[in-house]
């Protein structure tokens, strides 16, 4: 697959190739999956915050997002 990335494009963008081939299997409940894009469009929002806080916050964002998620389908299940 790697052959397949044109020579014109930077080194940069085997990183975040790496990683996602590495994340996606993890990605097994919807709680992950919130989790996951709560992190992400987090990041990208809070970027701007000094001292690269904008990672913190989303990794919390993200554990606060998925932990509810959790319970929110436990109450769901115990509902049925």
């Amino acid at each position: 697959m790697g052959s397949n990335i044109p020579e014109s494009w930077a080194l940069d963008f085997a990183l975040p190739i790496a990683f996602l081939a590495m994340i996606a299997p993890m990605l097994r409940t919807p709680a992950h999956v919130v989790a996951a894009l709560v992190s992400i469009i987090t990041a990208i929002v809070a970027a701007g915050l000094p001292y690269n806080l904008g990672l913190l916050v989303a990794g919390f964002a993200g554990m606060i997002a998925g932990a509810q998620t959790e319970l929110m389908l436990e109450r769901r299940k115990q509902a049925q």
